[in-house]
């Protein structure tokens, strides 16, 4: 590291910067190999926050009489209690376009079994509503709810 950051060809390219070390005394390290221009960043509407998606995810789940754990992780556990519900339910989430994960037995307690969701920053206001959507069409086939 420290002979990379001592090549005269790297420091040229002004990819090298140093620091005062409490221990170590003056360090080079090697910097970020981009530069960025001055231009401010402009940011037009705030992206949604990873615990936005989790709080409308759980209250679009309830009001439409899902059993939720209770909790506020972007991780989102759908009670079903049974293995062949959560089975099920996951299979026609998945031929509606959303993927979950059921969990039952071993993997949870007996009588604990689930569907397993989770929130990602990555997700669209828009996709959060499809899968609300989807969750009720495919709980409303099934009798779930």
């Amino acid at each position: 590291r420290q002979v990379l950051a001592e090549d005269p060809h790297v420091s040229a390219r002004e990819m090298v910067t140093s620091f005062d070390h409490p221990i170590e005394g003056l360090t080079k390290v090697l910097a970020s190999p981009l530069k960025l221009s001055g231009t401010p960043v402009q940011v037009r509407t705030p992206p949604p926050l990873l615990g936005q998606h989790t709080e409308r995810f759980r209250n679009g789940m309830a009001e439409a009489g899902f059993e939720l754990l209770p909790g506020s992780t972007p991780i989102i556990p759908v009670m079903l209690h049974d293995a062949r519900k959560a089975q099920d339910m996951a299979a026609a989430l998945d031929a509606r376009g959303v993927y979950v994960a059921g969990f039952f037995f071993p993997v949870v307690p007996k009588g604990k079994a689930r569907i397993r969701t989770q929130m990602s920053a990555a997700l669209t206001p828009d996709d959060v509503s499809f899968a609300i959507d989807a969750f009720k069409d495919a709980g409303k086939s099934l009798g779930i709810i």
